[in-house]
């Protein structure tokens, strides 16, 4: 669990996976992909850049995904397309991986996550200063172990999760 300051940091040998099925459509993944590549190997899993010679199998609830991402510092998560609010299942899976995730999608992303648990492109002037960053994690240590001292998700979430009244649920319930 991470941000109880007693979780173990990951030793991952293996540098970064990206596991998709297609470009996406702001068709920005190759770009990035090229990109850090040219500092280490990215390993891609999925059926789209595919260099690891096999598709990583989706498993239950993509646990496939989730035990090949194990092996790695850090994961891509990179949305088909950037919408306000669009934000899915590609950042949780690299969380439950255990790595850092490599965010691009929706400035939104932060009112569910913390912004100090992933690295996020918007954070960036572009693909270069990003992969820079990158570099510049995978290099230090302390740097990276900071990703894995914080709460995924952010004080908003906390706080509706642990409210014994459940009045954000009940509010849904009663909109659904």
């Amino acid at each position: 669990k991470r941000g109880n300051n007693t979780n173990v940091i990951p030793n991952r040998e293996k540098f970064c996976s990206f596991i998709a099925t297609g470009p996406g459509l702001a068709n920005n993944r190759q770009e990035f992909v090229e990109k850090l590549s040219k500092y280490k190997q990215i390993d891609c899993g999925g059926s789209y850049l595919n260099n690891i010679g096999y598709n990583i199998p989706l498993g239950l609830n993509c646990s496939g995904k989730i035990e090949h991402n194990n092996n790695y510092k850090f994961a891509m998560a990179f949305e088909s397309a950037m919408y306000p609010g669009y934000v899915t299942e590609k950042i949780c899976d690299v969380f439950k991986s255990n790595c850092v995730p490599i965010y691009w999608g929706t400035k939104d992303v932060v009112k569910d996550y913390n912004p100090k648990t992933f690295i996020n492109a918007n954070d960036f002037e572009n693909f270069d200063d990003l992969v820079d960053y990158i570099t510049k994690v995978d290099n230090d240590e302390e740097l990276y172990k900071s990703f894995f001292k914080e709460q995924i998700i952010t004080p908003q979430w906390i706080d509706i999760l642990n409210d014994p009244n459940k009045i954000f649920f009940k509010n849904l319930a009663d909109c659904i």
